[in-house]
């Protein structure tokens, strides 16, 4: 298991994760599973969106690349939010942009520079999901 600061499995949260690239998204998704993370892996933001639908449970944390081909990680999560409106989102990037920046709803982005380790994967995503929840719409999440 890798060592964090935080309990990684305290809360049971599952987490949508969006890569392109396979050996990441595949090295990504074993390090969340084995801190006892469920962990739901698209190739895709289409792949993504069908999988938050088909979800019948809470996504708690979307975890996208923001450079795929077809639909960006920015329109993946616009997207999924609109039917789940409180799920947070960490973004991965291998390029030089801000660490933090405005969303379209003001919502703060997080971007995690790839590449990353396991354990700094872990710190960020704990302290994404311990932090402030998003406020939630009318339309509630399922």
């Amino acid at each position: 298991m890798i060592e964090s600061r935080h309990s990684p499995a305290a809360c049971g949260e599952t987490v949508l994760l969006v890569e392109d690239n396979t050996a990441l998204r595949k090295a990504a998704q074993k390090v969340l599973k084995e801190c006892g993370y469920a962990v739901l892996e698209a190739g895709s933001g289409a792949e993504a969106m069908s999988l938050s639908r088909e979800q019948a449970g809470a996504i708690d944390l979307l975890l996208a690349d923001v450079d795929m081909p077809g639909m960006s990680g920015h329109e993946t999560v616009r997207r999924i939010r609109a039917d789940r409106p409180s799920v947070r989102a960490l973004y991965m990037s291998g390029d030089e942009l801000n660490a933090r920046m405005a969303g379209d709803d003001g919502d703060p982005v997080v971007l995690f520079k790839k590449p990353f380790t396991g354990a700094a994967l872990l710190e960020k995503l704990r302290e994404i999901l311990e932090s402030k929840p998003r406020p939630r719409s009318k339309k509630s999440d399922q």
